[in-house]
């Protein structure tokens, strides 16, 4: 069908997945209520069997296109609701949804960076298990924090991040790893893993990923169009993208999957009804796999993916991360400094005021002002900055735990 350059197939043993991100932004995104609708007439009209969509932020955006894709054969859905935006995050199904469960990473941002938005945002894992004609399916939807620089210096093949928020997308990809091994590692599902992971083939990210999960999941791009850039992000083609070629188009959304992959294209560029807009910042990705040949579960001692230095990339890894553990560590005794000095400031203004026979009133709220401010720095670092310093030490154990076993010439097998 038109909307999702659809592969159309009566045959059986065929999935197709999709992936986009919505870019669903309250206030911020250009254009959300119009393109929610277009993508929501994407959704009744698409031939997937299953959808995986990102940044909805906006409940009745939710509300809105589950009912659309309710009217097609997407019957099922499951929208995951957490922190204070919710995780964005929506898995649409032709087949039953038999479990869900979301998972928030540990390491989330920086609580610091509010105009930013994405500790504020729970991004996690949602995953759901399907009851499909060949067995049961997981399908697992995520959205790691996004990286506003783009900057990478060079390992071997890997590129590696160098953007403030580096350490913090490390720390993802070693939580969702290990939710993936376990998940596999634990039934005789076959396992599709979607979403935005903000990063590119090429990067740490990317590589540390695919060398921490089971060898029998692939990226499905890479297995299907080897030749094929298959940019979704800063796409030449997507109506967002910025005209003065200031950011290189990149692929950033992904479908990794057990299955043998049989097509992959990029899709909803434009929207065939206005062609002058796209459905958003992103592009989608359509995935054909073969279901008849369903993914076997990985042994237990299979961890490690061929073909990648893993002992170099976890030490690239420590290092971004402990370089983050310092920056936040600074960060927390920024916030104790200006509790203690808002403190002391009102207790001065107090004294001053007292000693110059201010009227009570004045006494009373002018004081008021820096203990706002010593409680709020306070509260930001015991609630937000202080929880991110330890979630980041945790993923340096664990990191450390994974280089040890290394070292000892062990298979990766558990994480």
């Amino acid at each position: 069908m038109v909307g999702d350059g659809g592969l159309h197939s009566s045959a059986s043993q065929q999935l197709r997945i999709l992936t986009l991100n919505c870019w669903g932004l309250w206030m911020a995104s250009k254009k959300r209520k119009k393109r929610m609708r277009h993508i929501g007439a994407m959704l009744q009209k698409t031939s997937a069997d299953v959808v995986l969509l990102q940044e909805v932020w906006v409940s009745s955006d939710a509300a809105f296109l589950m009912e659309c894709a309710g009217e097609s054969n997407l019957r099922h859905s499951h929208h995951f609701k957490s922190g204070i935006f919710g995780s964005g995050l929506i898995t649409l199904s032709r087949f039953p949804i038999v479990r869900s469960k979301f998972w928030a990473y540990q390491v989330a941002g920086d609580p610091l960076k509010i105009h930013v938005g994405d500790y504020y945002a729970s991004k996690g894992l949602g995953w759901c298990r399907l009851d499909t004609p060949w067995g049961e399916l997981d399908v697992a939807n995520t959205h790691l924090h996004a990286n506003y620089n783009h900057k990478y210096d060079s390992l071997t093949d890997a590129h590696i991040p160098t953007d403030p928020f580096a350490p913090i997308r490390i720390a993802q990809i070693l939580e969702l790893s290990t939710m993936i091994h376990l998940l596999m590692s634990a039934s005789q599902c076959s396992m599709v893993l979607g979403g935005d992971l903000n990063c590119r083939p090429d990067t740490l990210e990317f590589k540390m990923l695919l060398g921490l999960t089971p060898r029998s999941l692939k990226d499905a791009w890479s297995e299907a169009n080897v030749r094929l850039p298959g940019c979704t992000c800063n796409e030449a083609g997507n109506s967002f993208s910025k005209k003065d070629g200031g950011d290189r188009p990149e692929r950033i959304d992904y479908v990794l999957t057990t299955f043998p992959c049989l097509d992959a294209k990029v899709v909803l560029t434009r929207i065939p009804e206005e062609p002058s807009l796209s459905y958003s910042d992103h592009c989608g990705v359509r995935v054909v796999v073969d279901s008849s040949a369903t993914g076997r579960a990985p042994r237990a001692s299979e961890g490690i993916h061929p073909s990648h230095d893993l002992t170099h990339m976890l030490n690239a890894g420590m290092s971004i991360i402990s370089g983050g553990i310092e920056a936040s560590r600074n960060r927390l005794r920024t916030l104790q400094t200006l509790s203690i000095v808002m403190l002391v400031l009102s207790a001065i203004l107090v004294y001053g005021m007292s000693s110059c026979g201010v009227c009570d009133w004045a006494l009373a709220i002018w004081p008021s002002f820096p203990l706002v401010f010593a409680l709020g720095f306070y509260v930001m670092g015991l609630m937000g900055e202080g929880p991110q310093c330890r979630a980041l030490s945790e993923s340096a154990d664990s990191l450390q735990h994974l280089q040890g076993m290394l070292t000892r010439g062990k298979k990766a097998s558990v994480i």
